[in-house]
């Protein structure tokens, strides 16, 4: 089976084959990306009520990585794949209250998520990293479901912004390292 076939099979499945109407809000609700902001604006109270730098420096470092995984993905690798997203280029059972932008390749909320899982495991503990995981691993399934992207855009962007994650937290880290040696 060829990859073009497996990723339509599966597109198709987890579209079509395998829907409900009570999945549909919550998989609208969880590729909602004002979800991650709440996630994140709660993980910054935590270490505000907590007052734990360890916290504050994570979200930081999660934050960063987010923003290059998303830049990364929008006006680099987008433009590179021109692959289109299922919901310009077939009839899908659309979910989503639109299609989004015409390319589709790599999934930036995939990547976005990924990015934040690989920052964060540098810093939070297994299962706090395994919950912020699950939530990434639910948000790309969600875009599928929802009929915007084929499911290896989103194994491409969890590649992608797992590996840009893990990048910004060791250069970040490392750039701490440095700066303090000046004090």
């Amino acid at each position: 089976m060829q990859m073009s076939e497996w990723d339509n099979r599966l597109f198709e499945f987890l579209n079509k084959g395998f829907t409900s109407e009570a999945l549909d809000p919550i998989a609208v609700a969880i590729s909602d990306p004002r979800m991650w902001w709440v996630t994140a604006f709660c993980v910054f109270c935590i270490g505000l009520i907590l007052r734990k730098k360890k916290w504050l420096k994570t979200l930081l470092i999660c934050s960063i990585a987010l923003g290059a995984a998303d830049a990364t993905n929008t006006y680099l690798l987008r433009k590179s794949f021109h692959r289109l997203r299922p919901c310009h280029q077939r009839e899908v059972t659309l979910r989503a209250a639109s299609c989004g932008s015409q390319f589709g390749m790599p999934s930036n909320h995939a990547a976005n998520g990924a990015a934040v899982v690989a920052a964060a495991s540098f810093f939070l503990s297994r299962g706090a990293v395994f919950g912020v995981g699950i939530l990434a691993f639910l948000v790309g399934w969600s875009r599928v479901y929802l009929g915007v992207h084929f499911p290896f855009d989103v194994l491409v962007g969890w590649a992608v912004g797992g590996i840009i994650g893990m990048g910004m937290a060791r250069i970040l880290l490392k750039l701490g390292t440095y700066l303090k040696s000046f004090r």
